[in-house]
């Protein structure tokens, strides 16, 4: 029976499109010149270079950088020394682009989400890179469905990224359920399908562009469109048939 489901949010609720982060980076660039006096040529690169160290903090350390980090590093980069209310304005031009130029939801996804929520309780895990959970739940309640969600996870706010089993398990606590009576729902098999696994849920591979990779724990079942999530709960949730001769399960 299952009596819960967990979402990740990036690429399986809503996809960012290339040109929605190159306009987000024009933006940065106005906010984080006009912060620090420097070009923007040498802001373009200090960004840059930044989300690649965040890149490498997440994925050899399984961690979201602390926002100051961020932009201490950013100034490292880029030569200089902030102030205090440099310092803010850069944080910032970082953490606030998404919320002036907002991701699109995967075309269903919400609808989905919503369909879930009427049926079992819902969470929200997901890693987050320059744009932080307190922004996302503003993204989420302008979409209409962060109330949806009795609780959202996110890696800044908990110093931990997926699949650490920290993640998994203080989305369980909130839900009130057991992992074994839990789906998640992702696309990345290294964190959000191991990390399902590693704590006992059911996991399920969300692919919108074909068969999963190889290697890496196997899901329960992949699926190429969030719309084939409710029909697999239901099916999860249906007692097996009783044999006719004996009365025990098939």
């Amino acid at each position: 029976m299952i009596r819960a489901v967990t979402f990740d949010l990036w690429n399986t609720l809503y996809a960012d499109q290339p040109e929605l982060e190159a306009e987000r980076d024009r933006w940065r660039i106005d906010v984080l010149g006009a912060a620090t006096g420097e070009g923007p040529a040498a802001v373009r690169a200090a960004i840059e270079a930044t989300r690649v160290e965040w890149y490498r903090v997440w994925r050899s350390e399984r961690r979201t950088p602390p926002p100051p980090s961020m932009v201490a590093y950013f100034a490292r980069v880029i030569g200089i020394e902030l102030d205090e209310d440099a310092r803010a304005e850069t944080l910032r031009g970082f953490q606030e682009a998404t919320l002036v130029i907002p991701p699109r939801p995967i075309p269903g996804a919400l609808e989905v989400v919503r369909e879930v929520a009427a049926s079992v309780p819902i969470a929200l895990i997901s890693d987050t890179g320059f744009t932080p959970g307190r922004i996302l739940r503003r993204v989420l309640a302008a979409d209409g469905v962060l109330d949806l969600f009795v609780t959202a996870v996110f890696s800044d706010e908990t110093g931990v990224a997926k699949p650490d089993p920290r993640a998994f398990h203080t989305a369980l606590e909130s839900l009130g359920t057991e992992a074994a009576a839990t789906v998640h729902i992702g696309d990345l098999v290294e964190t959000d399908v191991a990390g399902a696994k590693g704590v006992g849920m059911r996991a399920v591979l969300y692919r919108a562009r074909g068969s999963a990779p190889a290697g890496g724990p196997a899901p329960d079942a992949v699926v190429e469109s969030l719309a084939d999530l409710p029909g697999l709960i239901a099916a999860w949730s249906t007692p097996p048939p009783l044999k006719a001769d004996t009365g025990q399960p098939d």
